[in-house]
């Protein structure tokens, strides 16, 4: 659906696997045993997030055959500094896509105005007027935005006045998308956090790995359902109000949701989306 997340048959777990990676795809295991954590106070310097920064949609690279909406490929990683094993959170631009019109939402031969733009000139032409009020751009979701009415009296105006609101409607959707995909990976970036932090507590490494890796897949991949907290509860961004609820979860530190780091892990399902 070119209006929301989608996760088709070659993702897995919510993610773009056109090999059907396993999960240490995005957790990369450890290769050298972790060393003790050393009495440090502050972490050594690095970008818990790679990149640190906001994504656009240029950092989306691939292209499978048929793709539509968008689909964020993040995940963990282990890195050492100064000899002591971190996490640090990846965004991974080959497994990440997005349709085609995001990338120029502003473009009325790309976007799917076009169409819509001919259909009024149409009318226009036959009943001297038209008031569109929505055009068929594809499927939508409850929280996409669509073209506001605009009145038309002539044909010059469906240029004029429609044309640039398809176009407005369009670039305002894209921007929704995209923060709901930009969360996925800030997501891996605060659980990346705060399993540092529980390493520079003293807490053995590979518990607080094992942990992490249960919350993340909790949240950003699959809790059983086929979708991860994330999406099921935005329903991939389509529920504007949960949406905007994420938003001040994720910006808050994701204070509801604790690594587990004594026992009290979180089951995996060992199912896939898709």
């Amino acid at each position: 659906m070119a209006m929301r997340e989608l996760a088709p048959q070659y993702i897995t777990a919510g993610f773009y696997n056109p090999n059907k990676k396993p999960l240490t795809t995005f957790f990369p295991p450890v290769n050298k045993p972790a060393q003790p954590a050393k009495s440090v106070a502050t972490l050594p310097v690095f970008n818990e997030c790679d990149p640190a920064r906001q994504l656009t949609w240029n950092d989306y690279q691939s292209s499978p055959a048929g793709a539509t909406g968008a689909l964020t490929a993040s995940g963990i990683r282990v890195v050492n500094s100064f000899g002591q094993n971190w996490f640090q959170a990846f965004f991974d631009p080959a497994g990440s896509f997005v349709s085609a019109w995001n990338k120029t939402p502003a473009d009325n031969s790309v976007n799917g105005c076009q169409n819509a733009i001919d259909r009024v000139t149409s009318q226009v032409q036959a009943h001297g007027k038209a008031t569109p009020r929505i055009s068929s751009l594809g499927p939508v979701c409850a929280a996409s935005i669509l073209p506001q009415p605009v009145e038309v009296n002539n044909v010059a105006e469906v240029s004029t006045k429609f044309a640039p609101e398809c176009a407005r409607s369009r670039v305002a959707d894209s921007e929704r998308l995209l923060r709901h995909e930009q969360l996925h990976f800030a997501i891996s970036c605060v659980l990346a956090k705060k399993a540092n932090e529980l390493v520079l507590k003293g807490i053995d490494f590979m518990l607080v790995y094992t942990g992490v890796v249960d919350l993340y897949n909790k949240i950003n991949l699959n809790n059983g359902s086929g979708d991860g907290d994330y999406d099921a509860q935005t329903n991939h961004g389509c529920d504007q109000a949960k949406q905007n609820e994420w938003q001040t979860r994720v910006s808050s530190g994701l204070q509801d949701y604790t690594i587990p780091t004594v026992g009290d892990f979180i089951p995996r399902t060992g199912k896939n989306a898709g």
